[in-house]
């Protein structure tokens, strides 16, 4: 007996030197340095994603070789959407770009605040206009000591202007509340008939001007508590209050329109702060991408006045994993764990809702207006079972289907 539990023991011993290495390289915990919302996710959430639990960030994130890739695409949902094709990269000379944050939500002012870590040889901005189109815009990434400072205008974050438009009791009620921030700000909603249980999440972008759309809100209407945050880490919260408490009015509050579209570059805190403003309401992709030494630039500079240094090239050590697209992210690498779902067992996804329907704003879509698996689960945790964005699984149909 004692023989056997030494062989044991060394066996063991054995194994934990051969799977210690694989398991040091699946654990992504630097990850949670720069991505500080997902170690809040583990930490304050009941039902958390099993990878990210783990720390296994690339389960998920990191784009896998072609032979791989292809095999883990699903049968029945070929990859031929064109939300792929848009972000691939035309030329051998340089990697593919890396997406890093996007706004779905139309303005016509909106920054992006990215890290040192981040960084590449490129900026890449990508705007889609209702009326114009697809605008990119690519340049080299500046010097950050070389710009000048961005710094706060005001002591203190306020939330201001609260107000209702679109306000409409028949049959559905819906109304879309509206606020501003004194300094560009990302905000939370918080939400519901008794208490504020349902939680929306703005874009990843900062903007001066915020709204939500409600719908099928009581003759009570709705308790409602909003936080926000802007770049410098200052946090506002609002007091609860009901939506039936607040102003009505007929159409939405203008602000300034630009004259011509504008792009500024700046230094906030020792990270790249990326100020747009455009003449029509946008959504705006940010993302970078490493250029070889000899490969061409076709930049198209952010202001003719505005000069750039040579771009920065990093170490070996801050390279970021190569990421996938977020079409494959959020429609398609559920599939590579949750092999049984079969179309028809489950709502379909990639697929455009009918033109009578309303999409509340927390039901997240791709770009192009269609639905994925993040339409209805959160990413990366939750508080209800199977990561719902809602509290049950009716409220999270009847959340669109208003006919049952």
């Amino acid at each position: 007996m004692i023989r056997f539990n030494k062989i044991s023991i060394l066996c063991t011993l054995i194994l934990l030197i051969i799977i210690r290495p694989a398991t040091s390289r699946s654990d992504d915990s630097e990850c949670l340095d720069c991505h500080e919302e997902v170690a809040d996710v583990i930490n304050e959430s009941f039902y958390v994603h099993e990878p990210v639990r783990d720390k296994k960030c690339r389960v998920c994130h990191a784009r896998q070789d072609a032979e791989e890739s292809e095999s883990a695409q699903p049968v029945s949902e070929p990859v031929t959407n064109f939300v792929i094709a848009y972000k691939n990269t035309t030329s051998d000379k340089q990697e593919p770009i890396t997406w890093l944050m996007e706004n779905f939500t139309p303005s016509r002012y909106q920054a992006a605040l990215i890290s040192q870590r981040q960084l590449k040889d490129r900026l890449i901005l990508e705007l889609w206009q209702e009326q114009s189109g697809k605008k990119k815009r690519q340049f080299d990434t500046p010097e950050l000591n070389d710009l000048e400072a961005q710094n706060p205008l005001y002591q203190m974050l306020s939330i201001d202007n609260l107000y209702l438009t679109e306000f409409d009791t028949r049959l559905v009620p819906r109304a879309t509340l509206h606020w501003t921030t004194n300094e560009p700000g990302r905000c939370t909603v918080s939400y519901g008939n008794e208490s504020p249980d349902v939680v929306y999440e703005e874009d990843d972008l900062y903007v001066y001007d915020h709204h939500l759309h409600l719908r099928n809100f009581t003759d009570k209407g709705y308790v409602v508590e909003i936080k926000c945050r802007d770049p410098y880490r200052r946090l506002k919260t609002t007091e609860r209050f009901n939506i039936l408490s607040l102003p009505v009015l007929k159409n939405e509050q203008e602000a300034a329109i630009p004259t011509q579209d504008r792009v500024q570059l700046k230094n906030l805190q020792d990270k790249l702060w990326v100020e747009v403003e455009t003449t029509q309401p946008a959504s705006l992709s940010v993302g970078v991408q490493h250029v070889a030494d000899d490969a061409e630039s076709d930049s198209a500079l952010p202001e003719p006045t505005m000069t750039l240094p040579e771009p920065v090239n990093e170490t070996g050590d801050d390279e970021h994993i190569v990421l996938n697209t977020l079409f494959y992210t959020t429609t398609q690498v559920c599939h590579k764990c949750h092999t049984g779902l079969e179309p028809g067992q489950s709502h379909p996804v990639n697929v455009l809702p009918p033109l009578n329907m309303t999409v509340p704003p927390e039901y997240k879509r791709l770009k192009n207006g269609k639905i994925t698996c993040m339409t209805c689960h959160t990413i990366h945790g939750g508080n209800t079972e199977n990561r719902l964005i809602k509290k049950t699984p009716k409220a999270l149909c009847t959340g669109c289907h208003t006919n049952y």
